[in-house]
């Protein structure tokens, strides 16, 4: 089981489970939820607000999104049903060993970090 805030490599996010903890990310101070939704989308929410304030725009790319993956190669990926993968962060091989960490954060950012730098984000501060 993961930490509600974080995934380390291996660890996953899916749509099938009925347990919500295995459904979302949520910031520390619960104010930001990521959450995969049924249709395949990954979606930040400002909990406060309840707006949309990110989104990966994959909802109803595939017929049957199933997980995503903290990959330990640092890419971050969405599979289908199939094993196929449908969208990516595209950070696979920019850490060397290291430790690797998706995080819910605080001000609504998620990230990756890489041996503790910041290697992607999705850039949501403050909305």
């Amino acid at each position: 089981m993961f930490a509600q805030d974080r995934l380390l490599p291996g660890e996953e996010i899916n749509n099938w489970s009925s347990s919500e903890l295995l459904r979302r990310l949520v910031s520390n101070n619960d104010a930001y939820k990521c959450t995969f939704t049924d249709d395949g989308n990954l979606v930040l929410t400002n909990e406060r607000s309840g707006s949309t304030i990110w989104q990966s725009n994959t909802a109803g790319k595939v017929g049957k999104p199933t997980h995503i993956i903290m990959q330990k190669d640092a890419n971050l990926v969405m599979y289908d049903v199939d094993g196929k993968p449908y969208w990516a962060t595209n950070t696979g091989g920019k850490v060397r060993g290291g430790d690797i960490v998706l995080v819910m954060q605080d001000d609504g950012n998620l990230v990756i970090y890489g041996n503790g730098k910041p290697i992607w984000k999705t850039d949501t501060s403050g909305k």
